[in-house]
């Protein structure tokens, strides 16, 4: 006969009302407080590389307004299409395949959107400086994966066994 477990777990109650609205106030606070200084990180990171950008290219107050509103348009595209990640995930290999790819198409268009909507802003020595600055960037972020994978384990080196050792 199996053990009696009901009476070796103690449940313990909230007194009243009150605890049990205080402890799901803090809960809450938490949670909103972690993801609103996730959120107010990420935003002050966009930030920073505009304005970096702004001063790199020595845009005038009037270039400077009409990047940041190019910026924040493709910003949506891109947000827009981040958002359906999740579902992504839950497609076949296929489906994933195509999915990823209507995205990488998405986000090329609104980046080519982007330097066309900025052609009409900047001087053509600005945007050759532009475009060696995001080469700049892509480049790191190619040596930032590069390393990153390195460092990862192999998918089949995780799932072979260990070798027999062979002197008995």
């Amino acid at each position: 006969m199996a053990p009696n477990l009901t009476k070796s777990i103690q449940i313990t109650k909230p007194n009243n009302i009150k605890t049990i609205v205080k402890n799901a106030l803090v809960v809450v606070l938490i949670v909103a407080g972690t993801s609103s200084f996730a959120q107010d990180y990420k935003g002050e990171k966009g930030k920073e590389k505009t304005e970096s950008i702004i001063n790199e290219l020595g845009l005038s107050a009037d270039q400077a307004e009409k990047v940041k509103t190019i910026f924040k348009e493709e910003k949506e595209v891109r947000k827009a299409e981040n958002a359906p990640r999740a579902e992504i995930e839950k497609l076949s290999d296929e489906d994933k395949r195509i999915a990823m790819a209507k995205r990488k198409l998405t986000m090329a268009e609104a980046e080519k959107a982007t330097n066309v909507k900025l052609k009409e802003v900047l001087t053509e020595e600005q945007m050759e400086k532009y475009t060696t600055l995001k080469k700049q960037q892509m480049e790191k972020r190619k040596e930032f994966r590069k390393e990153r994978m390195e460092h990862k384990p192999k998918h089949e080196d995780m799932h072979q066994e260990e070798p027999e050792d062979s002197n008995g």
